[in-house]
């Protein structure tokens, strides 16, 4: 099987932890982000592959490394078009490279699986029905009422454990969840889909057509994938494909299924949370930050809280924090898009102050890279090794520094930060001068194919 995990999106529903940016998939909030448990949990299938958005390429691929995974099995889209563009383009791809018989298995990034062996059970299961053209989702036993998925309504069964599925459902009211919950006919659509890519091409071909035909002018390398997806309509393949093709089969499972879609969900997994103080008077509630949090003569509270922002909301309706991110559009935007960690291709920086008289941050280098060759015009910059072995370019002069150990970098001075070591490389970096804006830079080497001047580092 050829597993894929769709990762593009960049949902904010566990605000204010997760941005525009720094999407759900990504927060380390169980020691390892969701996205890495799922790889952990897919890799046992074949080797992984991923259709994420070029926004998180940084995040992506350092992913990617630390894991020893192929990085030409990650295709990033210039501009989010839905599942249905991100499925056609992965069918597309493997249909260039002769591997439309194979079976491809669709996976979320963003979503918990608490039983592993009951999943790869179900997918295995999938993976032979799939090979007898039949387009294969996996159905979600309801534990509750749930209004906030979608659902699917199984018909006969085709063999032991599979059934035919009749309907796919739109978010139903609370009336409906009920009727879905009792009928034993019901099951959330969890967004996994297993098929054979030829399957998959013929429904895009009926059913898509004028999307297919654009997707055909993809080249193999992706050279032109800006142009093609600037004229893709932003479908769901949901509603573009599966509501109606005839040949869906359905496994109803059980396996400690979640899409994390809000702190609620979360609090009922292992996430990691902060100290919780409370008085006599208080009870049920949780935290979750690097704080320790006290609360007096409170109940049921949810306290989530960032370097910047501080979520409260009661237990059961931190869903509704939808609210308040459609609140930021119409200002405080930085809330929504920007985090208090930036990602960069070489690693990540953290800025730890920012006065008018100087900026400092925490930097993190991943092991085999480096920053580009660079230099400001209105800012000095002092680097303090506080994890590692540096390996500092300084106007054309190699420096070796080890922890404890700077240097000074005088403004209009060419250089760059380099890890050539195995391990991870910190510093501090301290900047004082006239402005510390992040388009002070001039670039005169670049790993990354970055221009002379941009906001990246």
């Amino acid at each position: 099987m050829i597993p894929v995990i769709l990762s593009g999106g960049s949902g904010t529903r566990l605000w204010p932890l997760s941005r525009s940016n720094y999407p759900k998939q990504f927060l380390p909030l169980w020691g390892k982000s969701l996205f890495e448990m799922t790889l952990d949990r897919i890799n046992d299938l074949g080797d992984p592959w991923v259709i994420s958005h070029v926004d998180q390429f940084s995040l992506t691929s350092s992913i990617f490394e630390r894991n020893a995974f192929d990085q030409k099995q990650i295709i990033f889209e210039p501009i989010a078009r839905n599942t249905a563009a991100a499925v056609a383009t992965l069918c597309h791809h493997f249909q260039q490279n002769e591997r439309q018989t194979e079976i491809a298995g669709i996976f979320p990034a963003d979503h918990i699986v608490k039983d592993k062996s009951s999943f790869l059970s179900a997918v295995t299961l999938a993976k032979s029905v799939a090979e007898n053209n039949h387009i294969v989702t996996l159905g979600i036993e309801p534990t509750y009422a749930a209004t906030g998925f979608g659902y699917l309504e199984i018909g006969e069964e085709l063999q032991k454990g599979v059934f035919k599925t009749q309907q796919f459902h739109e978010k139903p009211d609370n009336t409906k969840a009920n009727t879905y919950l009792n009928s034993k006919k019901h099951f959330w659509n969890a967004g996994i889909f297993v098929f054979q890519i030829s399957t998959m091409i013929k429904e895009f071909q009926k059913q898509m057509p004028d999307l297919w035909k654009k997707i055909e002018q993809l080249n193999q390398d992706f050279s032109n994938i800006c142009e093609v997806y600037e004229s893709l309509p932003s479908t769901s393949l949901d509603y573009g494909i599966m509501e109606n093709a005839k040949s869906v089969a359905c496994i109803p499972s059980s396996f400690g299924w979640s899409d994390a879609g809000s702190w609620d969900d979360l609090l009922e997994s292992d996430i990691s949370r902060s100290t919780v103080l409370e008085s006599t008077s208080a009870k049920g509630n949780s935290a979750i930050g690097k704080k320790t949090v006290a609360f007096v003569d409170t109940e049921n509270l949810i306290v989530v809280d960032s370097a910047d922002a501080i979520l409260i909301a009661k237990k059961g309706s931190s869903q509704e924090v939808k609210e308040i991110v459609n609140q930021f559009k119409n200002g405080h935007k930085d809330l929504l898009r920007e985090n208090f960690i930036d990602f960069r291709p070489w690693g990540e920086f953290e800025v730890i102050r920012d006065d008018e008289s100087f900026k400092s941050k925490i930097i993190r280098v991943r092991p085999g890279h480096q920053l580009s060759y660079q230099s400001h015009t209105k800012r000095s910059e002092h680097w303090v090794i506080v994890n590692g072995v540096a390996e500092v370019v300084l106007d054309d002069k190699v420096f070796h520094l080890n922890v404890g150990e700077s240097i000074f970098i005088p403004k209009g001075s060419k250089h760059r930060m380099r890890n050539a070591t195995d391990k991870l490389l910190e510093f501090v970096e301290v900047q004082t001068g006239e402005s510390f804006d992040e388009d002070d830079i001039t670039r005169y080497e670049d790993d990354y194919g970055r221009g002379r001047s941009t906001k990246n580092l």
